[in-house]
């Protein structure tokens, strides 16, 4: 993001050679760059949703999170940024999520088929002109 980006020329934090750092883009194009990373750093908790999703690790750096099946599937490497970390502490975090790319893990989100089922079900409420009220209805 530019706050990213500003923030980076503000404390000024020099990232390695081989992070490119770009414009805002698309969510199309972002999940093409992401399923072709080899990891993907972020403090967002869906991203690291849809990495795992992906099978691509991920490193989140933040305090706490509304995903923990990612690290319950180990998909997803907890950086705790108000900690404060020595080089050792860094580079253990790094080799962390290097380990993550040669393995795989279940998807804890669903089998992807949400969509199908709900249509399914609207389908077959039509037919049987059940309708969709099946909530129970207070009397008086």
């Amino acid at each position: 993001s530019y706050r990213t980006q500003k923030n980076l020329e503000t404390f000024n934090i020099t990232l390695p050679k081989n992070v490119e750092i770009v414009d805002p883009i698309g969510y199309y194009d972002f999940l093409h760059l992401m399923n072709n990373s080899c990891a993907v750093l972020t403090d967002s908790g869906t991203v690291v949703e849809e990495a795992c999703v992906l099978n691509i690790p991920s490193i989140q750096m933040r305090f706490s999170t509304e995903r923990p099946e990612v690290y319950d599937v180990g998909a997803s490497i907890q950086f705790d940024p108000t900690q404060e970390l020595n080089e050792e502490d860094i580079k253990n975090i790094f080799d962390k999520a290097e380990s993550l790319r040669s393995k795989s893990w279940d998807n804890p989100f669903g089998d992807g088929k949400a969509s199908e089922r709900i249509v399914e079900d609207i389908i077959q409420r039509v037919k049987s002109k059940k309708g969709f009220d099946t909530h129970n209805k207070k009397n008086g």
